[in-house]
């Protein structure tokens, strides 16, 4: 819970946030969440994810970084 905490605050207090997840994050939950996906301006991932969430960065303005 103190690292969510932390997590928060510093998503609230930067300019520009970017989230680093592989493939294998799409389409699941964790316990506990820091900022809401429409918050993010960056995701960097390993593989093209599915069209459902090309459609969400589109619509959210966030960027995909695809990295093999």
């Amino acid at each position: 819970p103190l690292e969510t905490d932390i997590k928060q605050a510093i998503v609230q207090r930067s300019q520009q946030v970017y989230l680093l997840a592989d493939h294998q994050k799409f389409g699941r939950y964790g316990l506990m969440t820091y900022c809401n996906l429409e918050e993010i301006d960056y995701l960097i991932t390993d593989k093209t994810p599915e069209e459902e969430f090309q459609i969400f960065a589109k619509n959210n303005n966030v960027e995909l970084v695809i990295v093999d």
